[in-house]
């Protein structure tokens, strides 16, 4: 059932990311202020409903629910507690790498585009 619950969360989430980025920019161009605001309490909504899905991702990884693939392929039930708990974390820094979130502007390397220029 937590699992459940987590998908759920997901799916609210990406819910609210396209109403936090349709509805400011729809509020921009109608000059509607209240659509503009939207954008601070979407993101601190779609914080907790993230949130709640990775602690229930994390609870499936403590209580070694095997109903879950990621669960199967990457958990044992003979691993310690911290190994598990560390094993949550681990797994979507894998998936980070081929999405492009290691890449030179969040590393800072080839020109950080955040740089600031030297006085």
């Amino acid at each position: 059932m937590i699992a459940e619950i987590g998908h759920f969360a997901l799916i609210l989430a990406l819910g609210v990311a396209l109403a936090q980025t349709i509805l400011p920019i729809w509020g921009a161009q109608r000059g509607d202020y209240t659509l503009m605001r939207v954008g601070v309490p979407a993101a601190q909504v779609q914080l907790c409903l993230l949130l709640l899905a990775f602690f229930a991702l994390m609870t499936a990884y403590v209580t070694s629910d095997f109903s879950l693939l990621n669960v199967v392929q990457n958990s044992h039930s003979a691993k310690p507690l911290l190994y598990k708990i560390s094993g949550v974390w681990g797994e979507p820094r894998r998936l980070h790498a081929p999405l492009g979130a290691d890449s030179g502007i969040v590393r800072g390397r080839r020109g950080c585009v955040w740089a600031q220029p030297a006085a």
